[in-house]
């Protein structure tokens, strides 16, 4: 997001996403873009395949934030959006009428409470980018459309009490090469090898958590 800051091209924008694999925005149906303010992360969704297109904000301190992180990001987001449009692989004809309310439609973490969402705040201010990385395992898991029938799926089954199995989990996929989600699935077994290298107070934990090892 950082290199949206100034003016920055189509052309190095395109040649920065494809430097570090990133596809272009309006090929996936959704995306995740963890965001950074204020020494604060957040995570961004971007929801492509629906109409109107959403842009939803996670912040674990924005119950009572009145969306300033939604404030930070919007302009860059629609720079982003601007940008992907005019590259050579987007779809033509990208509406971007940002201000249509039936074309895009921007949510703070206010305002999804408000619709009944439940967003765990985090309890301190060391925990932000586990919470957002864990919004977004979920939201990607279980993504939910936004109707009345569905505000089971809007409930993110955690709190500040599970965060430390969350940070164990990430550095357990990290040493795994694979991906631990929350949804249920089976962990994968860790190579004995690179787990034996790992401190002592580390295996303690990941053997609680039972992280496949």
């Amino acid at each position: 997001m950082q290199k949206l800051i100034g003016k920055v091209t189509s052309d190095k924008l395109s040649k920065w996403m494809k430097r570090y694999k990133m596809p272009n925005v309006f090929t996936r149906d959704r995306l995740y873009i963890p965001y950074n303010f204020c020494s604060h992360w957040v995570m961004i969704v971007l929801i492509l395949n629906t109409t109107p297109r959403k842009v939803l904000v996670f912040d674990s301190l924005g119950k009572g934030s009145g969306g300033t992180a939604l404030h930070s990001c919007k302009s860059k987001i629609e720079t982003l959006l601007i940008l992907q449009s005019t590259a050579p692989e987007a779809p033509k004809e990208v509406d971007l009428s940002f201000n249509n309310k039936n074309k895009w439609l921007f949510l703070s973490t206010g305002d999804l409470i408000s619709m009944g969402w439940n967003i765990p705040q985090q309890e301190n201010s060391v925990d932000c980018a586990i919470f957002g990385l864990t919004a977004a395992d979920y939201h990607s898991q279980h993504h939910a459309d936004y109707t009345k029938r569905d505000i089971a799926r809007r409930l993110l089954p955690y709190n500040q009490g599970d965060i430390t199995a969350f940070r164990y989990r990430i550095l357990i996929s990290i040493l795994s090469d694979k991906l631990i989600t929350g949804a249920g699935l089976p962990p994968p077994k860790l190579d004995e090898g690179r787990f034996q290298k790992q401190p002592p107070k580390t295996r303690a934990a990941c053997r609680k958590f039972n992280f496949g090892v």
